[in-house]
């Protein structure tokens, strides 16, 4: 089964809520893991553990320090070469979309934002997008190496599913 990888977003006392939904997407499309850049400190891993991350790899100490985009994809980047995920999901807001579009770039994959829903079609990723104010669903299938995709905060709801948590 092909890894899918959340991009964990931090926030006091854990990580933020959109990241734990991002990993009851991943659950249905592979073995969910989390990306923490930075600092992991152990609310996080466990959280993330909690919803089902089998692995959570840590990137680095002061690399999140100064809140850059860049040092985050090359983390993401270096973490995508080591377990050559089906997937790589990040939350919808200003910095999962200048990572994840960096990170497009550096992997030459294909990038689809603001999606809704996620499902395997054989070894590749279909997106939902809402389109044209809500009216219409757009899919979109990512066909070219991991897909990296940017989620909307609130698309399902968070479930828990304990996890190995095997921090890497």
């Amino acid at each position: 089964m092909s890894q899918v990888l959340v991009v964990a977003e931090q926030a006091p006392g854990g990580v933020r809520k959109a990241c734990l939904e991002l990993l009851t997407m991943a659950r249905e499309l592979g073995e969910p893991a989390a990306v923490l850049v930075g600092d992991a400190p152990a609310e996080a891993v466990a959280q993330l553990t909690e919803y089902g991350a089998e692995k959570v790899y840590v990137v680095g100490g002061n690399e999140r320090s100064d809140y850059l985009s860049v040092p985050v994809a090359r983390a993401v980047q270096a973490v995508v070469g080591q377990a050559q995920p089906l997937a790589v999901l990040l939350v919808s807001g200003p910095e999962g979309k200048d990572v994840a579009a960096r990170l497009a770039v550096q992997l030459e994959s294909g990038l689809v934002t603001d999606a809704i829903a996620i499902e395997k079609d054989g070894d590749s990723v279909v997106a939902t997008q809402s389109v044209v104010n809500g009216q219409y669903r757009a899919k979109t299938k990512v066909t070219r190496g991991p897909a990296i995709v940017t989620v909307r905060p609130n698309s399902v709801s968070a479930t828990a599913a304990a996890g190995a948590g095997e921090v890497v």
